[in-house]
Formats: structure tokens, C-alpha cells, sequence
């Protein structure tokens, strides 16, 4: 499967959003223990 540019930028870019959005959930687990 070929990706164009763009289309490898945005998968890239949600990956990160999901990264973020994990370190953010693990961060609190850790406020709260």
C-alpha cells in the first residue's frame, strides 16, 4: 500500500494525538494514587 505524503503525515499526526491523550490518562492514575 503506497502512502502519499499527506496521508502519511496525518496518520502520523493521530498516532500522536492518541500518545498524548494516553500520557495525559496515565498522569492522572497517578495524581489520584
Amino acid at each position: 500500500m503506497k502512502l502519499t505524503k499527506i496521508q502519511a503525515i496525518r496518520i502520523a499526526q493521530k498516532i500522536y494525538v492518541k500518545q498524548d491523550e494516553l500520557v495525559l490518562e496515565i498522569e492522572h492514575m497517578y495524581q489520584y494514587t
